[in-house]
């Protein structure tokens, strides 16, 4: 059985691969990317005029971090990323949260990792303030032994690391990060998103919202069941739910972990720990993503402290 442990500072040199390409004195952060299989994400930052002269044409070589999405993960992102990229401003919101101010090497990256990206600039139009990009570290152990590390940023992988440029540096990723933040905490996305009412309306009558508003450093993975996963409870569970006040708080405990576990960090048979106390049982196939028996619908949305992911039914810890 593999099991996913996650460690809280580690150096990557020994498992991403460093490369100090001669020659990289001219060659700017969008050359580099697209000599690296990331030309969709160069071609795209060319369409915005700002952020592709502060890209082509800074000359501070410690300037900017990119997490350029390969040309596969532009390839298969959602449809709802490629609506938001077809209008240029928003086009400019998805890319500039793919650049991060500053250097970060991968012997930078740690567990947790808050690293502030140039989303929004202030072009951009969007009232919010900077947007972090949460780097994490993933290990899966098989027979105590560990069998395979993932590092991501905001979900998506780092699949080749530290491809140095005239003003910054490159990480190619596997997807796109994407949706973006809002600065939103756990509860006010599932406040604000009108999926998850029904959830938000069961956090308050059990009073666990304060509990769930964590520092970004204590970060929760929350799997959150959809409004048609309460409607498809059966009759006795919800009487049971709107009465007794410690079963609800038990059952909406069960759909949180600590820690950030993007679909990235979930493996087959993987066990998390539920605030409740009790594990939850991770599945990964061909037919997708499961906790206990919900299926992850969408994943990965990005919270100031933490990740959320939309679930198809309500987790039930006990009868």
């Amino acid at each position: 059985m593999a099991t996913t442990r996650k460690l809280p500072v580690l150096a990557l040199l020994a498992i991403l691969p460093i490369v100090f390409p001669q020659g990289a004195e001219g060659v700017n952060v969008l050359e580099v990317a697209k000599d690296n299989g990331a030309s969709m994400f160069a071609s795209m930052a060319g369409q915005c005029p700002w952020l592709a002269n502060l890209l082509e044409n800074s000359k501070e070589p410690n300037g900017f971090t990119v997490f350029a999405f390969n040309d596969k993960a532009y390839s298969e992102s959602p449809p709802a990323f490629r609506k938001l990229i077809a209008n240029t401003q928003t086009l400019q919101w998805a890319l500039e949260y793919h650049v991060a101010l500053g250097p970060t090497k991968s012997q930078d990256i740690k567990d947790n990792l808050l690293v502030t990206s140039l989303y929004p600039s202030p072009t951009s139009g969007a009232s919010l303030p900077l947007q972090f990009i949460r780097t994490n570290i993933y290990h899966v152990y098989e027979n105590d032994a560990i069998h395979r590390q993932v590092v991501t940023a905001s979900g998506a992988q780092i699949v080749a690391a530290d491809k140095i440029a005239s003003n910054g540096i490159v990480h190619i990723i596997d997807k796109v990060m994407f949706p973006l933040p809002t600065g939103a905490d756990v509860v006010e996305f599932i406040r604000d998103d009108g999926r998850f009412s029904t959830l938000y309306g069961f956090l308050e009558k059990a009073n666990l919202t304060q509990a769930l508003m964590t520092d970004p450093s204590r970060p929760l993975t929350v799997f959150a069941p959809n409004n048609q996963a309460f409607t498809n409870i059966p009759k006795p569970i919800m009487d049971k739910l709107m009465t007794n006040a410690t079963y609800l708080q038990d059952v909406l405990e069960y759909h949180v972990a600590m820690g950030a576990y993007y679909a990235a960090g979930l493996y087959d048979n993987q066990t998390l720990m539920s605030l409740y106390r009790k594990p939850l049982l991770v599945q990964r196939g061909v037919g997708g993503i499961y906790v206990q028996d919900a299926k992850v619908l969408q994943a990965d949305n990005t919270v100031s402290n933490g990740v959320v992911h939309e679930i198809s039914a309500v987790m039930i810890p006990y009868k």
